[in-house]
């Protein structure tokens, strides 16, 4: 509590807003919308590999949080203000701190596989604000922010590691691979999850977290399989193809977002619409791109 209290001090009108801009950068959808991108106009398959490391990962951290129920700072310390409430994205548990797995899982796979020093240089700069904007609006201990990046470096550094070493012949089966793991984890997260709420272990709150975590995962699991199996879409083309499929994926992305906040969701619609959106993103997108062509295929 001593370092929370210390960055409370000095807290300034400035350094409010560049702290809370560094932690909204962390936002899992902020990241997803980047990740969407890379994956229709890029590279699907160095996409396809951040959205694994990402979402296992998170699924690692979101069981992690629901099994400890470690409480925010200002419940360990009922002294102690936060710069935000806890109903501005703070009111599940603290420990690991889901904010810092989500950069640490992206910022690393961009790392590992662009050797662009400029980039690399931006990703570790942004890591180390995010876990100090953390801590600086007072929503973690630093044990769930240090938790939270080794818990993801150490799961996504592994993975790349492993597809890095595959043979090229093995490499798109490495990815089924892991579209399984998906799955599978996901299930269980909704299975604990719900165990944990019926038995009054955890609040609606934290339950609702782990559905749509478990949707976003679902989302991209099968999303991927499908766009694997049935559309097999090229990242080329020209400028303005790439602009508008990624608008249009993007307009319909927002509309569920919105669709999120602003119902008041049950669990299973709450990760009904979360894996909604991830499916359509990695898997109906390319699909009706190929239709209408903006894009081709491989």
């Amino acid at each position: 509590m001593e370092i929370l209290r210390l960055l409370a001090g000095i807290r300034n009108p400035f350094l409010n807003v560049l702290m809370l801009c560094f932690s909204y950068l962390s936002e899992q959808f902020f990241i997803l919308v980047i990740v969407d991108w890379i994956y229709l106009n890029t590279d699907k398959r160095k996409a396809r590999g951040i959205g694994i490391a990402f979402f296992l990962s998170a699924l690692l951290c979101q069981g992690i949080r629901i099994v400890t129920r470690v409480p925010r700072p200002w419940n360990v310390d009922t002294s102690f203000r936060p710069l935000i409430t806890s109903d501005m994205a703070s009111a599940g548990y603290s420990f690991p701190s889901m904010h810092m797995q989500a950069i640490t899982s992206f910022c690393l796979s961009l790392f590992y596989l662009y050797k662009n020093k400029v980039l690399r240089t931006v990703m570790i700069i942004l890591i180390a604000m995010v876990a100090l904007s953390r801590l600086y609006l007072g929503l973690h201990l630093p044990s769930a922010v240090i938790a939270g990046f080794l818990f993801a470096a150490v799961l996504t550094l592994f993975l790349w590691f492993r597809w890095t070493h595959q043979k090229k012949r093995n490499a798109k089966a490495e990815y089924g691979i892991h579209d399984f793991f998906m799955i599978g984890f996901a299930l269980i997260l909704l299975a604990l999850s719900l165990a944990l709420y019926q038995n009054a272990a955890i609040d609606l709150v934290n339950a609702r977290d782990s559905f749509s975590i478990a949707g976003m995962t679902l989302g991209f699991a099968l999303g991927s399989m499908f766009e694997h199996g049935c559309v097999h879409f090229s990242s080329k083309g020209s400028l303005i193809q790439k602009i508008g499929r990624y608008f249009i994926s993007l307009g319909v992305t927002l509309l569920i977002e919105y669709a999120l906040v602003l119902t008041d969701a049950t669990m299973l619609e709450t990760a009904l619409l979360w894996m909604l959106m991830t499916f359509w993103m990695v898997g109906l997108a390319p699909w009706l791109f190929t239709k209408i062509h903006l894009c081709s295929r491989e």
